[in-house]
């Protein structure tokens, strides 16, 4: 189950929210999202605000002046969070829950993940590959700099046959991978 924080679709014309200023809507989403990703049940910790705000006295301040915000013992906690978002307590059972359920199938000896091919839904995507069937890959692409010099250490680029192979004569790499570039017709022959 992901963790988030909610924001209701309303938010921006709720009533404790409109005329908020921004340094404060910033720090209430901030600190939902902190205390989503800490499990903290809504609670934030008073020394956690200046990670999350430039200015979290008066933030917080208005937070509280709104409603969005209750002062407590160490911190703050937002209004309803347990009414519209998950707790803690739910959050760590569907997590046991989960590893019980993976559990269970490795010990029935389920496969933790699928075989290494995507079948798309269709047939063959080309004649190199009449069954339609495609090993799982990672696409690998090079950033160039403004002045076009690579900047990463990936392979240089080497220019594609377009002979209709379906092949490259110096690698076994697909058209459609990125690090190969198409040949422009050569009217003078000199392409290697």
């Amino acid at each position: 189950m992901p963790v988030r924080f909610q924001v209701d679709p309303d938010f921006y014309d709720h009533p404790k929210a409109i005329g908020m200023s921004d340094s404060a809507t910033a720090l209430w989403v901030r600190a939902g999202s902190y205390s989503a990703a800490k499990l903290t049940n809504g609670f934030v910790v008073e020394a956690a605000l200046s990670l999350l705000s430039r200015c979290p006295d008066k933030a917080s301040r208005e937070l509280v002046e709104r409603g969005l915000w209750r002062r407590v013992r160490g911190g703050f906690v937002f209004h309803q969070w347990d009414q519209r978002n998950l707790t803690r307590e739910r959050i760590e059972a569907e997590r046991e829950a989960d590893r019980q359920r993976k559990r269970r199938d490795r010990s029935n000896g389920k496969p933790q993940v699928n075989s290494g091919s995507v079948h798309p839904d269709g047939g063959p995507d080309s004649a190199g590959n009449p069954n339609g069937v495609r090993p799982l890959s990672v696409s690998v692409s090079e950033s160039m700099s403004v002045s076009g010099r690579r900047t990463g250490r990936r392979p240089k680029p080497h220019v594609f046959a377009d002979d209709g192979s379906g092949g490259c004569g110096s690698c076994s790499l697909p058209p459609s991978n990125r690090t190969h570039t198409i040949a422009a017709p050569d009217p003078e022959g000199t392409t290697p």
